[in-house]
């Protein structure tokens, strides 16, 4: 096989959608595709349909759509996939690529933040998830669904600005500007917010994050919801921290805004990524890709 035919697919699945970076094996973008959320709680159907949605159109935009899948190489890192049993299925799935390595999604982002190197991250998207890799050793704080976990993320702001903002509407608490315009996007009909959130899913809240932020300068709840997001977040650092890291890496895209708000004596011990989750996913697909060759 010609080394022009060996390509390598990094994809990052999450909650909101699933990114995908096509590169040749000296590490050149060709393509990029994207589709829709992946993660491993909606199930692998839904998580391989999306992916392969996601691999065409990096095809696609490489003009590369003559390569078939088994010439492909994937690395994955995947919200959601911390489970045993979700690990074994995945393993054991009928997938048409050349080889699959998968990780969390807090994997790949360490891996591509310090190039494989030692370190640790703080994922804060729609989710959020502490990752280090110290001496050998994975530690991991978070990112246990949010249901229980993802403390300092995009959902779960959302969600306690919403069941402020009910409280607001209520008269059970002021009713400042930040809970009209949410209970705005409801036609502040409580029977509307109450059957949305009967339905929806953690990115369904991180959507309201830009309003809150927005709502930020003038809005004193507003700042005290994001100043608690804050400070969870400097926990998951200050663990981080006292686990043996030198630093952490601050990723996702609630890490932006979020920013301005963490406590000024961490902001000394937070860098800046050497490389994205795509990068730490192109590394897995290395690893696949050298122990099949190894091994034939």
């Amino acid at each position: 096989m010609k080394d022009k035919d060996i390509l390598f697919l990094a994809l990052d699945c999450g909650g909101t959608k699933t990114r995908a970076r096509l590169t040749n094996i000296a590490g050149d973008c060709l393509g990029h595709g994207l589709s829709g959320p992946a993660n491993a709680f909606i199930g692998l159907d839904v998580v391989f349909k999306q992916m392969i949605i996601a691999a065409n159109l990096a095809l696609i935009d490489a003009k590369r759509s003559d390569i078939t899948f088994d010439k492909i190489y994937v690395g994955l890192g995947m919200a959601g996939l911390s489970s045993g049993r979700l690990r074994q299925e995945l393993r054991e799935y009928n997938h048409p690529f050349a080889s699959l390595r998968a990780e969390t999604d807090a994997h790949i982002a360490q891996l591509g933040a310090f190039n494989g190197g030692d370190g640790a991250v703080l994922i804060t998207g729609t989710g959020s998830c502490g990752y280090a890799n110290i001496d050998g050793k994975i530690f991991i704080k978070g990112g246990n669904g949010f249901n229980i976990s993802d403390h300092g993320s995009g959902a779960y702001l959302g969600r306690i600005a919403l069941r402020r903002a009910l409280q607001g509407y209520e008269g059970i608490l002021p009713y400042t500007s930040l809970c009209k315009a949410i209970m705005v996007k409801f036609d502040q009909s409580i029977d509307k917010l109450v059957d949305w959130a009967d339905k929806a899913k953690p990115v369904d809240y991180g959507k309201f994050t830009p309003i809150i932020f927005s709502h930020a300068k003038q809005d004193v709840l507003a700042k005290e919801l994001i100043r608690q997001t804050a400070q969870e977040i400097d926990i998951i650092i200050s663990v981080l921290l006292n686990l043996g890291s030198p630093s952490v890496a601050l990723v996702g895209g609630m890490s932006v805004p979020l920013m301005p708000w963490l406590s000024d004596k961490l902001k000394p011990y937070l860098t800046k990524p050497l490389g994205d989750a795509l990068d730490g996913a192109r590394l897995l697909a290395l690893d696949g890709f050298y122990d099949r060759d190894n091994n034939a």
